[in-house]
């Protein structure tokens, strides 16, 4: 299951409340979750709170599922942790981060592209603003090494796309992907 934090440190205690084995029916449906942390800006989640102490909060509470586990019919836990709907700018520093705090957990992530969605009294259906800070595309190798770089098993790893990334831009993620599997593929 696909768990979204709003960007605030006291939305992990429902999050973990979940996943500690509190809603077994959920779990019987959803053998292993995801969860997805939002941030704002480098360390922070949105509420100003520690991006890093919500992710240590969400480990020390949480299960780890093994990838060996994945396949197991009413396995459940922690799959992967990572970031959504953040600068593409912010995924690499968020990562590193997670990495710090476990070599064990999964990594995901799917920024947006980088512009600002913004609403006032003037114009409160919304806006995209600016432009994209960093290509989106061109950080994708960083994260691949930033996610499988782990010196433990080999946790899952999933990249994709949030707010204004669309399907061109994923049909060349699977090709970056693929192509950096290939290669991994004929080293060994």
């Amino acid at each position: 299951m696909l768990c979204e934090l709003l960007p605030s440190l006291t939305t992990p205690y429902w999050i973990s409340f979940q996943v500690s084995g509190q809603f077994n029916f959920l779990q019987r449906l959803f053998p292993g979750n995801i969860l997805i942390t939002i941030i704002a800006d480098k360390d922070k989640l949105a509420d100003g709170n520690s991006f890093t102490e919500a992710v240590q909060y969400v480990l020390d509470r949480c299960p780890l599922v093994s990838p060996s586990q994945l396949e197991a019919p009413w396995g459940s836990g922690l799959v992967a942790i990572g970031v959504n709907c953040c600068r593409p700018s912010l995924v690499s520093p968020s990562l590193r981060a997670i990495r710090r705090i476990s070599e064990s957990v999964g990594l995901i992530c799917y920024p947006n592209s980088g512009e600002v969605w913004v609403q006032t009294p003037d114009l409160p259906e919304g806006i995209w603003t600016g432009s994209e800070e960093a290509p989106y595309l061109s950080l994708v190798e960083e994260w691949l090494e930033i996610m499988t770089e782990s010196s433990s098993h080999s946790p899952p790893a999933i990249i994709g796309g949030c707010c204004r990334i669309g399907s061109a831009q994923i049909r060349e993620l699977a090709k970056i992907v693929k192509t950096k599997k290939d290669a991994q593929e004929m080293k060994k």
